[in-house]
């Protein structure tokens, strides 16, 4: 598996103070083979301090995964809510 970061942002609350998320894109390889050889399947992750979620084999499509890692950056997606937005971001597309 590669991990690529694609962001990171500062998030501010009272509780926890200043923290940096990064957020980034999973590569896995698949068995599969595609009109161009091995396929790649693309998934996302997101780290908050000691705290990392990650959600893998989402989509073959580049394009797909990118859109949708700038929007968990653009919302200040965090760990622990990472599967339920990528449950529902799945469910309306």
């Amino acid at each position: 598996m590669r991990k690529i970061e694609t962001a990171r942002k500062m998030f501010s609350s009272e509780i926890t103070g200043e923290v940096e998320i990064s957020y980034y894109i999973t590569a896995d390889e698949t068995e599969e083979t595609g009109p161009v050889g091995l396929m790649e399947m693309y998934g996302v992750g997101i780290s908050m301090g000691s705290e990392y979620s990650e959600v893998r084999s989402i989509t073959s499509k580049a394009d797909r995964i990118e859109d949708l890692a700038a929007l968990l950056a653009n919302n200040l997606v965090t760990p622990i809510s990472l599967a339920d937005v990528i449950a529902d971001q799945l469910a309306v597309s």
